[in-house]
């Protein structure tokens, strides 16, 4: 298997990732060879193979790439990347975990310690706990084990300090059942859900009525390399999209 990521990486990194890459406009199917090899690059493999999905392997691609030193290898590369990446999706990891008894997810983000040597005791370690839940008591409670913490515990000095915080924000309801009522009338299977990142329609939700639609990306994966979300599934966002705009019009 490592011998297999060493011959992708090699492949890989063999192509310039062009701008208006030549490849994808010689596709007669239509595909992004140049998005598939730079997917490989970043290792993300369910993604890379997405765009490749109908290749016929007609070469044309490769005919078309401009690399002086001789074309990129993408059929070969797209052989090896469909023996390296599973057809079937990767377990979803639990971020879940209790910090003194109230349930989180995920809530540290930067952990930096001094002088970060394996082999000696830190000094000093700073890190950050993201607290973030639909509902403020929970938060509080947070935030409230936070402060009862000794300012010395076995010997060693500890501190804290609220780097940054923001309220809860509800959308508007009437808007988030247009949105719930669009994808139902499409056909298209739909949750509701509470959203843990800050996104700028929070604070448009203190100016207009606002509400927000999500679609699904590949694993789950979101702000990050390995992200890939489909072509059909923008396109059934935006198919929401336009209904609920439409549902909004009607209403006002």
């Amino acid at each position: 298997m490592k011998q297999l990521s060493i011959r992708i990486a090699e492949l890989a990194s063999a192509c310039m990732l062009c701008h208006d890459a030549p490849c994808a406009a010689a596709c007669p199917k239509g595909l992004s060879p140049d998005r598939f090899v730079r997917s490989v690059r970043f290792a993300n493999g369910e993604g890379a193979l997405a765009q490749m999905t109908g290749c016929v392997g007609c070469g044309a691609c490769e005919r078309a790439c401009i690399r002086p030193d001789g074309a990129t290898k993408i059929l070969a590369l797209k052989a090896l990347a469909e023996q390296a990446y599973p057809a079937a999706p990767a377990p979803k990891a639990d971020l879940t975990t209790q910090m003194c008894g109230v349930p989180c997810e995920n809530p540290l983000g930067k952990i930096s310690c001094h002088p970060n040597i394996h082999t000696i005791i830190p000094d000093l370690v700073r890190f950050t706990l993201d607290a973030r839940h639909q509902d403020p008591v929970v938060v509080r409670q947070c935030i409230d084990i936070i402060k009862k913490i000794p300012s010395e515990v076995e010997k060693c000095a500890f501190s804290y300090e609220e780097a940054w915080s923001r309220a809860t924000v509800a959308f508007h309801k009437p808007y988030v059942d247009f949105v719930e009522e669009s994808a139902k009338e499409l056909g298209y299977p739909s949750m509701r859900m509470y959203s843990g990142p800050g996104h700028d329609a929070q604070f448009a939700a203190d100016i207009v009525p606002t509400t927000m639609i999500f679609v699904p990306s590949g694993g789950g994966h979101s702000h990050c390399e390995l992200e890939h979300t489909p072509v059909e599934n923008c396109k059934k966002g935006a198919d929401v999209l336009l209904n609920t705009v439409l549902k909004i019009d009607a209403a006002v």
